[in-house]
């Protein structure tokens, strides 16, 4: 699928204040194929992506999400495999009865300076953010270039995914080693949006 990410981002947002199961999205609580022990605190929750560097940032095997973004449906329950950024979205925007990330995303839509037009931006879900991390070195040379708004390049930190881990928590992935994990909701981590052109 088509998809086109903002040359904008918000900053210290939160997943949401409400601590309750979102109706309407899966909860997810695997990384991805390829985290199955349970030694070293690696239960399969959490795992490393491969840097754009082409290096894992831990040397631990079972640490290690090796699977291919085309691979990651065929395992169930897996963060990864969510894909669903949009309907996430729009079942956040319904449970809190205001828009994603305690109004963030309402405001990004309404703010002409930053949404380039469109309101039909969303939240990516953790297998659409981690997709966008594993192509960042290329994503970012191409937002350096933008003007009018001028791109803000995805920064070496965390980003909020739309995806649900359990009613405390969401799933994030780290833009600095790739660590595809969740935190607590009301942590503040980076948001960054896309909308789906096909």
């Amino acid at each position: 699928r088509a998809l086109q990410i903002s040359n904008s981002q918000l900053t210290g947002q939160t997943w949401g204040d409400k601590t309750v199961n979102i109706s309407g999205i899966t909860d997810v609580t695997q990384a991805g194929g390829g985290v199955t022990s349970t030694t070293g605190g690696f239960t399969g929750e959490s795992g490393y992506l491969l840097r754009p560097n082409g290096s894992y940032y831990t040397s631990s095997e079972y640490a290690q999400i090796k699977e291919g973004y085309k691979n990651w449906q065929n395992y169930p329950n897996t963060a990864l495999a969510d894909t669903a950024g949009w309907k996430n979205t729009k079942a956040l925007i319904t449970e809190q009865g205001s828009d994603y990330q305690g109004g963030a995303t309402t405001t990004f839509r309404n703010d002409d300076s930053v949404n380039q037009g469109y309101t039909d931006w969303f939240i990516p879900a953790e297998g659409q953010l981690a997709y966008i991390y594993l192509n960042m070195t290329a994503i970012n040379t191409l937002l350096a270039k933008c003007s009018n708004p001028a791109g803000a390049t995805l920064m070496q930190n965390f980003y909020w995914s739309s995806s649900e881990h359990s009613a405390s928590q969401g799933r994030t992935v780290g833009f600095y080693e790739g660590y595809v994990t969740y935190t607590n909701k009301k942590t503040k981590r980076y948001v960054r949006f896309l909308r789906d052109l096909n």
